[in-house]
């Protein structure tokens, strides 16, 4: 169990001007891995839970590492990631078993306690996914999917931020930031 706050000795908080704070991100590019198939490696125990709608096993995996030496977005990670159990439409197949694949796994698991085994089983090993941008606006939910598809700065490389079309006006620009997210597993790895 945590300390109370009221039981430690320690110093109010410096005043901050809230209305200018210093962002740290602003005027800066955040090293985000180009659109491109890239080794990762999951680094903590993914958590298990269920799809929302029809119950599925689901993992959200730990961060997965980007491994690109020499590149500005070696070691980038990205969190969040989801794969469940349930059959793609009209394909034998499915997001979790793709990820287990993508590891060069050849087991073929057929209850939730198998799986669960096996991808625990893959924490620090390499896999093989299909990386690609998504901003998403944190007021009105929407998306803005695939690299391709955000604007470019001068030089022609493409920046991580943009404008929400829907909530930004002319006085107060809303903006969503790019984050790089796992499109789908490939695999087997060699």
């Amino acid at each position: 169990m945590s300390a109370d706050v009221n039981d430690l000795t320690v110093r109010e908080p410096d005043p901050l001007e809230w209305d200018q704070y210093d962002d740290p991100t602003v005027g800066q590019r955040i090293p985000l891995p180009v659109k491109g198939v890239y080794t990762l490696i999951p680094t903590e125990a993914p958590k298990p839970g269920m799809t929302k709608a029809d119950h599925y096993l689901q993992f959200e995996l730990g961060p997965l590492v980007v491994q690109d030496p020499g590149q500005v977005w070696d070691q980038h990670e990205i969190r969040y990631t989801r794969v469940n159990a349930k059959r793609w439409p009209n394909k034998n197949a499915s997001g979790l078993a793709d990820y287990l694949r993508s590891h060069g796994y050849a087991g073929r698991p057929a209850s939730n306690g198998e799986y669960e085994q096996a991808v625990v089983a893959m924490v620090n090993h390499p896999c093989r996914g299909l990386i690609d941008w998504e901003a998403r606006c944190k007021q009105c939910g929407w998306r803005l999917k695939g690299m391709d598809k955000f604007p470019k700065d001068e030089t022609g490389a493409y920046v991580t931020r943009v404008k929400c079309p829907t909530c930004s006006t002319t006085e107060k620009p809303v903006e969503a930031y790019a984050n790089a997210v796992v499109k789908v597993f490939v695999g087997p790895t060699a």
